[in-house]
């Protein structure tokens, strides 16, 4: 995902379109592991993935980012349509129960952070203001996008 941030930063500089990241993160997901296990973790993530990919459109780009943590990078998108986008997906997330082994069913929410990248900024400073949103949106209550300033 790194590389890809790179290529797409500089094609977003070259072209001078927008380019958008935004960092997923699936609320007390520490629960799951907990009470479940680790396997049925495993399946949560997995269906979450599958959520958010029958969400976004091909050209988007998704990939785990670490534990329950997702980057999605988002080329050629205004943050009016990435907000509108993200909150499909979190609404989506949220009605979408994920059926873990042994039949139970499992609901999700989850937080989102999204940034635009900055004139003249990199890639280490958009994904850490789409960190600052995602921990805005926590602190918030969870369940929410937020975009950063």
């Amino acid at each position: 995902m790194l590389e890809m941030m790179r290529l797409e930063h500089a094609r977003a500089q070259r072209s001078r379109q927008p380019l958008l990241l935004a960092q997923l993160d699936l609320d007390h997901f520490k629960v799951v592991n907990d009470t479940h296990g680790h396997a049925a973790g495993d399946v949560a993530l997995q269906s979450f993935a599958q959520t958010v990919h029958g969400c976004v459109r091909g050209s988007d780009l998704l990939a785990r980012w670490g534990g329950e943590e997702f980057l999605l990078l988002m080329a050629n998108t205004h943050p009016a349509d990435g907000m509108r986008l993200l909150e499909r997906v979190r609404a989506t997330v949220a009605a979408t129960p994920v059926a873990l082994p042994g039949g139970t069913q499992l609901s999700l929410t989850v937080s989102v952070g999204l940034a635009e990248l900055a004139p003249g900024g990199g890639t280490a400073a958009l994904l850490q203001r789409a960190d600052t949103a995602l921990y805005g949106a926590k602190r918030l209550g969870r369940n929410r996008v937020l975009l950063a300033h």
